[in-house]
């Protein structure tokens, strides 16, 4: 809850970290209501078909933490995250240094994903729409 406040006061300071066209509180609220209104519907379905608890409240909180400060490409964090998250999990299960069924913290991903979306993200963005 203190990352959430302390975004919340670097919303007057120039932040989110990554330029959009949106008016910056605005861009910053949103995509953090945003970024955790898409893990609370994922760990709701995951839940579903699990029938256990598929993703954390910590994760929840971290979605909209990275939303008010990445704006708009929290979702594009979001995205790569679950790309990080598989590429690392086959390679640690690959190296059985996880073992099949035991659960792995979702945060870590969520983080690295952050960084690659700080410093590639747009980047990333105009290469995909390119493809379009």
């Amino acid at each position: 809850a203190g990352a959430i406040f302390l975004g919340l006061s670097f919303l007057f300071k120039g932040f989110p970290i990554l330029e959009t066209d949106f008016h910056p509180v605005l861009s910053a609220l949103g995509s953090g209501i945003g970024g955790g209104l898409a893990l609370i519907a994922i760990a709701f379905l995951g839940e579903l078909m699990f029938k256990k608890e598929a993703m954390g409240g910590g994760d929840i909180k971290l979605a909209v933490v990275l939303g008010m400060f990445l704006g708009p490409y929290v979702f594009l964090s979001l995205f790569l995250s679950f790309f990080v998250g598989a590429f690392i999990s086959v390679i640690l299960m690959s190296g059985r240094l996880v073992k099949k069924g035991q659960q792995i913290a979702f945060g870590p991903f969520m983080a690295i994903a952050a960084v690659i979306t700080i410093y590639f993200g747009p980047g990333i963005l105009d290469w995909y729409l390119a493809f379009i």
